[in-house]
């Protein structure tokens, strides 16, 4: 949930890859919602073949299912981590799979009907920028469906860590950068031409059984570098854990809010 360069950003996910989908049954249960939603928006004509694209893709498991319920579409899978792209090649031999940016989508402008994109955007570096390309590449009346991780997501970590950090780390700020709002994802969109259909967003509590239990999660599925001990103190993290548990803890283990946003977009 930190602002990382891009470069440790690929290689985070490249390294998350294999665990990845083990640990990815949120994504799953979020994925198969948005594409029900999506699905009364689409239109499927007799007369030609839609382009659709999973931007993000992970090890492809959103891409299998687009082309389960859109057999006769050409679907892409998209992903910028070494990792995630050879790890779905494995088992995806039929399906087209392309390494590339999201920021710098590889596609002639005003090629593809549809956009899929689940739990991924938080990382690209500008909304401004990433909602530029979508309008580029969609046809004119092309959809854009995408959930989005928002600020709240792990917010009793953020008020935890917060809560116990000491005058030493007062400098640190950057560890406790988190992700941008829904606020500034809708302004984004207000600033293009796309037009929004629908923007709303929920919020998910999870359990895990610690924080330490947390943070492995985070660190494995590629997230963040937090847990791995780097600019973060083991007294810090002593402290914040206990904390955590007398704040923010239950009979199922401790707390974690997952602020989810959900979108659907239409280039005009």
């Amino acid at each position: 949930m930190f602002k990382i360069i891009d470069k440790k950003i690929r290689e985070s996910f490249s390294n998350a890859s294999i665990l990845y989908d083990t640990l990815a049954g949120l994504h799953r249960e979020i994925g198969r919602e948005l594409i029900k939603k999506a699905r009364p928006a689409i239109q499927c004509p007799d007369d030609q073949q839609l382009m659709m694209l999973d931007v993000g893709m992970g090890t492809g498991w959103l891409t299998k299912k687009i082309t389960f319920w859109y057999p006769d579409a050409r679907v892409i899978g998209l992903d910028f981590a070494d990792g995630m792209i050879q790890s779905a090649k494995k088992d995806m031999e039929e399906y087209s799979i392309v390494q590339g940016d999201a920021m710098n989508l590889p596609f002639r402008d005003g090629s593809l009907d549809v956009i899929f994109s689940n739990l991924s955007l938080q990382w690209v570096r500008s909304f401004d920028d990433f909602f530029k390309e979508v309008q580029r590449v969609l046809k004119p009346g092309g959809k854009f469906f995408a959930t989005v991780f928002g600020r709240q997501t792990f917010e009793e970590l953020f008020k935890s860590l917060e809560a116990t950090r000491s005058e030493d780390h007062r400098c640190q700020e950057q560890i406790l950068t988190r992700l941008r709002s829904k606020e500034e994802l809708y302004a984004s969109l207000q600033s293009g031409q796309l037009v929004t259909h629908h923007f709303d967003y929920e919020h998910i509590k999870v359990h895990y059984p610690s924080m330490m239990d947390l943070l492995k999660w985070i660190k494995k599925i590629g997230a963040n570098r937090l847990a791995n001990g780097s600019r973060v103190g083991k007294d810090w993290l002593n402290r914040t854990d206990q904390y955590y548990q007398q704040h923010f803890s239950d009979r199922m283990g401790v707390q974690a809010t997952l602020e989810i946003i959900w979108m659907e977009i239409e280039n005009q």
